[in-house]
C-alpha cells in the first residue's frame, strides 16, 4: 500500500467528542472474543484479517454495495467518514445500510448483521476540500446484537485519557484497495502502521502542509502500508480498541 494515498480521515479524539455528545457511552467496549493476543497480528504490509478479529469494524453500503467503513459505538451508532457521503445521490440516501460481522464482502456468512441507516449526522465543520473534521455518526434502525463477530469499540472521554493513551502500537482495517488506484479488497484487511508526527507528515516530499491539527498521520515510512481508499478504520492494539 503507498504511504502517499493516505485517505486522511482519521481524526484526533477531541473532534469526535464533538459528534459523540449524544451518544451514550457503553458498558463494555473494545473486545476481542475471538483473538487470544490483545495486540493483534503485527504485519508489515498488511494480510487477510481473521474471522471476527476486528469485532468493532463494518461496512457502510449503499444496498449491497460498499462504500465505505466504520466502526461500531454502540449498538445503534457507527462511526465513519463524512466524505463518503459526498458521492452518494440524494435518492440513494434510503437505501444506505451497515453490515456488521463482515469479513468477506461477497460472502456475508451467518455472522454478519443488516442494519439500515436512519440518519447521518456529519460533522457541522466538515469541509470536504481539505477533510476536515471528516467524520459522521450514523444511526442505526434497530440495536445491534453483540457477539463474538460484532462489538463495541473504546472512545475516549476526556482529554487527561486521550493524553495517557499508548499509541506505540496501532492496526488499520478494512476493505481498501492495496496498491494506488487499485480495487478494494473482498476479504477484509489488517496491519500495523506508525503514527507520524504532523510536521513530519507536511515535508514537501511527503503532504506538504496538507495534514491539518485534529488530523492524524498514520503509515509506514517505507510506503509499505496505509490506510488506503474506501478504509476507514484505526485501531490502538495496545489500547481495547481506542
Amino acid at each position: 500500500m503507498d504511504f502517499r494515498t493516505f485517505g486522511i480521515f482519521l481524526q484526533c479524539a477531541l473532534s469526535i467528542s464533538v459528534l459523540l455528545s449524544e451518544v451514550s457511552a457503553q458498558e463494555t467496549c473494545g473486545q476481542r472474543p475471538l483473538v487470544d493476543d490483545p495486540g493483534g497480528s503485527r504485519v508489515v504490509g498488511g494480510r487477510n484479517a481473521p474471522l471476527g478479529a476486528w469485532p468493532w469494524q463494518v461496512s457502510v453500503q449503499v444496498r449491497s454495495w460498499h462504500l465505505c467503513g466504520g466502526t461500531v459505538l454502540n449498538s445503534l451508532w457507527v462511526l465513519t467518514a463524512a466524505h463518503c457521503f459526498t458521492i452518494v445521490p440524494p435518492h440513494r440516501m434510503s437505501s444506505l445500510r451497515v453490515v456488521a460481522g463482515l469479513n468477506v464482502l461477497t460472502e456475508p456468512g451467518r455472522y454478519s448483521q443488516r442494519r439500515y441507516v436512519v440518519e447521518v449526522r456529519a460533522h457541522e465543520k466538515f469541509h470536504h476540500p481539505s477533510y476536515s473534521n471528516d467524520i459522521a455518526l450514523l444511526h442505526l434502525s434497530s440495536p445491534l446484537e453483540y457477539t463474538d463477530f460484532v462489538q463495541p469499540v473504546c472512545t475516549v472521554e476526556d482529554e487527561m485519557e486521550e493524553f495517557n493513551l499508548n499509541l506505540n502500537q496501532c492496526f488499520v482495517s478494512g476493505w481498501g484497495s492495496t496498491s494506488f488506484k487499485g480495487k478494494p479488497m473482498d476479504t477484509l484487511q489488517e496491519a500495523e502502521v506508525e503514527l507520524f508526527e504532523q510536521n513530519t507528515c507536511n515535508q514537501i516530499d511527503w503532504y506538504n502542509g496538507y495534514i491539518k491539527n485534529g488530523m492524524i498521520c498514520a503509515g509506514s515510512e517505507t510506503g509499505v502500508v496505509d490506510t488506503c481508499q474506501e478504509s476507514s478504520s484505526l485501531d490502538g492494539g495496545e489500547n481495547k480498541g481506542k
